[in-house]
């Protein structure tokens, strides 16, 4: 189950949903970036751990916690902001049972939260291990600069490379998923 899983979900509302799953030693733990179709629903991140490593699970969520949309990241948000950007009626959900099941390369999800809302989707493990699908070119240094030159924007970035690689940091390709673990964790664990 590790990794990450990308889709679409349905139910009470509809929209796409990431989830970032690192394997620990005797469960998996991750988070589910849930966003909304609707502009009036907050796009929310739930951390989750599973009881164990089976291929089916249920569990309730550690924490549900609305997304910046400046910064991308769940944030602590007070309810003055959250009222402030989706008006006075707006209830955030504190908890949503989950139940699961994997395989290969599929993660079936159903939630039910503490305020009635419920979806379920089918996601996709990315294809990170996989070579990439993009057509490599040959140059030399003379011929790269020269190409470099002529783009319009500055909104590239090249690497070189003898493989057909995908384009993954180094946190990836060590099987890691889970950026808010990363945070919670090895950030502090480096100082």
């Amino acid at each position: 189950m590790n990794g990450q899983w990308r889709g679409k979900f349905g139910g009470t509302q509809k929209g796409s949903i990431t989830v970032n799953i690192d394997e620990r030693e005797a469960w998996y733990e991750g988070i589910a970036y849930v966003h909304p179709d609707e502009e009036s629903a907050a796009a929310v991140g739930a951390s989750f751990r599973t009881p164990n490593k089976k291929n089916s699970f249920s569990c309730r969520t550690t924490v549900v916690l609305p997304i910046d949309p400046m910064s991308g990241f769940p944030t602590l948000a007070t309810h003055e902001n959250i009222r402030r950007r989706y008006g006075d009626n707006f209830v955030m959900s504190k908890w949503a049972d989950v139940g699961g099941s994997w395989k290969d390369n599929t993660l079936e999800l159903s939630w039910k939260t503490d305020i009635g809302l419920e979806g379920t989707c089918t996601l996709t493990r990315l294809a990170a291990g996989q070579p990439s699908d993009l057509a490599p070119s040959r140059m030399n240094w003379r011929e790269y600069k020269e190409y470099a030159a002529g783009l319009k924007s500055r909104n590239y970035l090249f690497r070189g490379q003898n493989k057909p690689w995908r384009l993954r940091t180094s946190f990836h390709r060590a099987g890691r998923a889970d950026l808010a673990r990363f945070t919670r964790e090895d950030i502090p664990e480096l100082h």
